[in-house]
């Protein structure tokens, strides 16, 4: 496993894009049985998830503002020890609330059964952040999989992110949003959705999709809501 390891950290190493970095680290993970991988990073009181959860699981996700509750971020992100999670476990944890054990089935129904946390930002006033590095094998294989390699893949996780932000940080430098974009994007922040931005400024639904998916593109980011949160940030727009 420890060739493995350097050939993914010498990969890692030959990329530039955040996305390219995403696809080779599920890669990775995929391929010691780990298929459902979430890096999160909470940062006063936005959230910001890569995942290979299906999008219709990440867009709920955020729609019902599990962030706010989710036992990840108030639990296993306390300190860097790792923690098991997943629904194959949650008898374990007595302490979890309806909606917490409601979240916790979610991810089940989208092929999350057992895992294992690693933490890269311990929860403070700030925020938390972290890896959930879980599977649809269940808790036997999983914990077969942690017993062999949870060193290297606590290691692999670590340096991913690393990765992540550094390339995220070439792709902020280098953004630079057309007036379409930006317009779209702004759209967006006031909650308007794709016909109702088309029509406000009279060009078809379709144009809005390209518009927004290359806004999506400069920014390095996989979903709408991070476009907005990442071109805020970056100051690209005001609201």
């Amino acid at each position: 496993m420890a060739d493995e390891l350097k050939d993914f950290l010498a990969d890692l190493n030959d990329l530039s894009k955040p996305t390219d970095v995403w696809a080779q680290t599920t890669r990775f993970f995929e391929n010691m049985g780990l298929d459902r991988i979430i890096c999160a990073d909470l940062n006063h009181g936005k959230v910001d998830i890569l995942t290979n959860f299906p999008q219709y699981w990440l867009d709920h996700y955020i729609d019902q503002k599990y962030e706010l509750i989710d036992p990840f971020f108030t639990h296993c992100c306390n300190e860097y020890v790792s923690v098991k999670m997943g629904i194959d476990y949650i008898d374990r944890y007595e302490y979890l609330s309806t909606a917490q054990r409601k979240l916790i089935q979610e991810a089940s129904e989208a092929g999350s059964y057992a895992g294992f946390s690693v933490t890269f930002k311990p929860m403070s006033k700030k925020g938390a952040g972290g890896w959930i590095l879980s599977s649809s094998l269940g808790k036997t294989e999983v914990e077969k999989i942690a017993r062999e390699h949870k060193k290297t893949l606590a290691l692999a996780s670590l340096f991913a992110r690393e990765a992540l932000v550094k390339t995220q940080n070439i792709v902020n430098s280098n953004a630079k949003l057309s007036p379409r974009e930006t317009e779209c994007l702004l759209w967006l922040v006031h909650g308007l959705r794709t016909k109702e931005i088309a029509y406000q400024i009279g060009i078809r639904p379709v144009t809005v999709e390209l518009h927004l998916n290359n806004a999506k593109q400069k920014l390095g980011a996989r979903t709408r809501e991070q476009a907005v949160a990442k071109a805020l940030t970056l100051q690209l727009i005001e609201p």
